[in-house]
């Protein structure tokens, strides 16, 4: 099975989102795609699909490029990221991937006879629409059928003198946008199913559910911050632990009782000892309230 290793774009191993580039490929719907020339070819894919009869995209702002994850049927093979041979990675990985309103386009186990009530895609003029931009269109597959799924399909090289033919045309394609602050991309329907899709706190730290969409990246950054937050947490309560672990509550105990007995009116009959016991037991519940409170998930 060929991956886009095989056609010249590397290994996706080292890739993250900050490799790709925010490229518009239809106004308002802005993606993460691998390079300007994808970026190019996908945004003429959009032109020639609706030149085609495709209404798309529609408002719904659910196109999906670069996200590093592994195929639909190697994440439910159980395979994992770290030892999957690159056969089992999507190639939206690679950043040369681009999901045309997913909404109303969802994969199929199987190809159904009449593809065009499933899908609102030009299935008629989709595959000499890919064939002719160096692409691979997922509605062509038997097993998944994916009418939603469009895929680079040659070299980087060829790629290139295809983009370079549609710049040519004034007006073609968009030029590429620099990625805006990550909270400038991140609506609040967005951050909310990221965060319903963080359903699992392992030992290890936070994971996303295998086989789970995430969100263009967003559930990915949720994930990093809350794990960050995680950290931090660990790191205080080993700070506190060590504070506690460094005071002799009743060294400390008599310090307090002695202050007390030396406040008190003069002539009034104190029990220094009980005093002292009194103090240390009431610090030791406070050095044990502070540490289990420091325990991470447990105070905060």
């Amino acid at each position: 099975m060929d991956t886009p290793a095989d056609k010249g774009w590397g290994s996706p191993k080292s890739l993250d989102y900050g490799s790709m580039i925010r490229y518009e490929v239809w106004p308002g719907h802005t993606v993460g795609l691998r390079n300007a020339d994808v970026g190019v070819i996908m945004h003429e894919l959009i032109r020639q699909l609706r030149a085609a009869g495709w209404h798309g995209p529609d408002t719904i702002p659910d196109e999906w490029g670069y996200t590093k994850r592994l195929k639909r049927w190697a994440e439910g093979a159980g395979q994992d990221m770290s030892s999957a041979p690159l056969s089992s990675w999507s190639d939206h990985s690679w950043g040369t991937a681009l999901d045309l309103d997913t909404t109303v386009n969802p994969m199929y186990a199987n190809r159904p006879a009449n593809m065009a009530a499933h899908t609102s895609m030009p299935v008629a003029a989709c595959p000499g629409i890919a064939a002719g931009l160096g692409l691979e269109w997922g509605g062509s597959w038997t097993q998944p059928w994916d009418p939603q799924h469009w895929q680079v399909a040659v070299t980087p090289a060829r790629l290139r003198a295809l983009a370079d033919g549609i710049r040519a045309r004034p007006g073609a394609a968009p030029p590429m946008t620099p990625p805006p602050p990550p909270e400038d991309d991140v609506t609040y329907d967005d951050a909310a199913k990221a965060v319903r899709d963080v359903l699992h706190l392992p030992v290890a730290g936070l994971g996303i559910p295998p086989g789970q969409h995430d969100n263009g990246g967003l559930a990915v950054l949720l994930v990093g911050m809350a794990q960050g937050e995680i950290n931090r947490d660990r790191a205080e309560a080993a700070q506190i632990q060590a504070m506690i672990a460094a005071v002799d509550p009743d060294k400390l105990a008599a310090l307090i009782a002695a202050k007390i007995t030396a406040a008190l009116p003069h002539g009034t009959n104190a029990d220094q000892a009980a005093l002292v016991a009194a103090a240390a037991t009431a610090l030791r519940e406070v050095f044990a309230d502070a540490a289990n409170a420091a325990q991470p998930g447990t105070g905060k």
